[in-house]
């Protein structure tokens, strides 16, 4: 991927996807990459039991390439939010939250951007950098769901 493409993905990706909080977004940001990286690992360690020079060791090496340009953009994208982070908030103590603290997002929000993801990925050329950060997309807010139901289904007791 050249830096014209990349830099159309990032901004593709982050323009339409990230609520305007500098704390959600750190927290996305975070999540982004965390589930590309997870993902990146499942699919290498799948590679490792396939014969290299099978048609199935050529498709996941692509796959993975795609993902490490993803993780790429996702490290891009953090240490743009550090920097700004930083600038607005001055020191950590002034930040007050680690990203871990973060409270989760509201389940529509996160319902929403899950639908945009998936259209994005039906969109995308497959095994494209685009159609790969859509799928961590899609997988990484699926996630993020599921986790709100339980969090949601704990406080009302169900």
């Amino acid at each position: 991927m050249n830096t014209d493409e990349r830099s159309h993905v990032i901004s593709q990706t982050f323009k339409s996807t990230e609520p305007g909080d500098l704390k959600d977004q750190l927290r996305t940001a975070s999540d982004r990459l965390m589930a590309t990286l997870d993902e990146l690992v499942e699919l290498e360690t799948a590679k490792r039991s396939i014969p290299p020079g099978s048609e199935e060791f050529v498709h996941l090496a692509k796959r993975i390439e795609g993902l490490a340009q993803a993780a790429l953009i996702h490290t891009q994208r953090q240490a743009e939010l550090a920097e700004d982070t930083h600038q607005v908030a001055g020191t950590a103590a002034e930040v007050g939250q680690t990203i871990e603290e973060i409270p989760a997002r509201a389940m529509e929000i996160i319902l929403s951007e899950w639908r945009a993801a998936e259209r994005q990925l039906q969109a995308a050329e497959p095994g494209s950098p685009a159609a790969m950060l859509a799928n961590a997309d899609v997988r990484r807010l699926r996630d993020e769901y599921r986790r709100a139901q339980v969090v949601a289904e704990a406080d009302t007791g169900a």
